[in-house]
């Protein structure tokens, strides 16, 4: 049940409202009688994804959820068909949270129908009395809403667009902005603007400060927790895995398991140094300006090559079996890595999802005491810098299961490098 609960959990989320208009009494009639056939529950969709009779749901759903409480009270209590429940209490719950009685709850406590939901691309099965147990605990009353009905009308155009491939966000955006001015400071509307702008890296920044102030205005803490994460996604996407971490740590349990996963672990600040003379690796870039070819989805840097000599002075003799000298991040377990300064004099936290490989010519490469060796090295190949400013590096090679006769980590000296965005790029 464990992985329904977590789709749930997105459902509390949402706030259930087509429209304004009242349906009439037989339309009501026709979309129970349809609800109770059905082969699953519609609770919450995707347009794009919704099969044929998902369709066909979605429109007694819209019907449904346009009831006042009065009506959707006396269908609940006289009507004890599994979906029509499901249905119905889970608007109770996304829209009239405070209206619910112990009636309500008694009606479902105690029924173990197996209720089975659809939601555009997923299908899962669950007992009725822990699903509606599970969506009473996970919800409160929405208080984020569209009030202007031309507001309504201009997302969900926007919405629409995005169904539409390719998709035009130019026009999504253009659309949004006029809702935003309509209706300024609601935080759905500054969410939907900042989704536009990042995923189609037409204002990044702009996104972020829509993101910034959607969380600003948030009304709803669940609403509010979910929208750190989400932030914290995007930040993740940039490469920023510091701004990240702050986020998911906002998002309360919403972010726990990616705090977990890329925030508790271990990352050694301490800026270290050689511990002796007998290896010296010389850095030399061959330019000192990288750029941010893309920001995100996926982010990219303009190759950066830099010439790592490195010189046995003492050593008896390094081995490098089959020739592959790897340089990869920190946490990869190469022998080559990457160290970064920021201005505040702070070393910087690289993040990546990459999954890497490298392969030798079959030979290992012998490096004797007075002989040095030269490495070409693109310094951004794996390594993203989502912040333009100024930057120190070094490259640093440790001991691993690939490299014989080193027994300590050395490190190169610094050098100065400048990121700058792409639109600041001479092409």
């Amino acid at each position: 049940m464990k992985p329904l609960f977590i789709s749930l959990l997105l459902l509390c989320n949402i706030s259930i409202g087509f429209g304004q208009t009242t349906p009439d009494s037989k339309r009501v009639k026709q979309a129970i009688s349809a609800i109770e056939k059905g082969e699953c529950v519609l609770l919450f969709y995707e347009e794009r994804f919704a099969n044929d009779f998902e369709k066909k749901q979605i429109k007694e759903l819209e019907i449904v959820s346009q009831l006042d409480f009065n009506t959707i009270d006396s269908i609940y209590t006289k009507n004890s068909n599994p979906n029509v429940r499901l249905t119905l209490f889970h608007i109770l719950c996304s829209t009239y949270r405070s209206q619910i009685t112990e009636k309500h709850i008694n009606a479902v406590k105690d029924k173990k129908e197996t209720v089975t939901i659809c939601s555009g691309r997923n299908t899962q099965k669950g007992p009725l009395n822990e699903i509606t147990a599970f969506l009473y605990q996970n919800s409160e009353e929405r208080k984020e809403k569209i009030s202007d009905p031309e507001v309504s009308r201009l997302v969900k155009e926007a919405e629409e667009l995005e169904y539409k491939g390719p998709v035009d966000f130019e026009k999504m955006i253009e659309i949004l902005n006029k809702a935003n001015q309509l209706e300024p400071n609601n935080p759905i509307i500054l969410d939907a603007l900042g989704n536009a702008k990042f995923n189609s890296k037409i204002d990044v920044e702009g996104a972020l400060i829509d993101f910034q102030n959607a969380i600003a205005y948030s009304q709803d803490q669940r609403a509010l927790e979910f929208r750190h994460h989400n932030l914290g996604l995007s930040f993740m996407g940039m490469g920023d895995i510091e701004k990240a971490c702050k986020e998911w740590k906002n998002a309360g349990q919403t972010g726990a398991s990616y705090r977990e996963q890329h925030c508790e672990q271990p990352f050694d600040t301490t800026i270290y140094q050689s511990p002796d003379q007998a290896l010296i690796l010389n850095l030399k870039l061959g330019k000192d300006t990288a750029f941010i070819v893309s920001s995100h989805n996926p982010p990219a840097m303009s190759d950066c090559y830099a010439k790592l000599i490195i010189e046995n002075k003492e050593l008896q003799k390094l081995t490098i079996r089959d020739n592959s000298l790897r340089f990869c991040l920190e946490n990869s377990g190469t022998e080559l890595y990457l160290e970064a300064i920021s201005a505040d004099g702070r070393k910087f936290h690289f993040f990546t999802e990459t999954e890497i490989s490298f392969f030798g010519d079959g030979k290992d490469l012998i490096i004797a005491p007075k002989e040095n060796y030269t490495k070409l090295i693109n310094l951004t190949q794996f390594h993203q810098f989502p912040n333009p400013g100024t930057y120190r590096v070094r490259v640093a090679i440790r001991p691993t299961k690939n490299i014989s006769g080193l027994n300590k980590t050395y490190y190169s000296n610094w050098e100065t490098l400048i990121i700058v965005p792409k639109y600041q790029r001479d092409f």
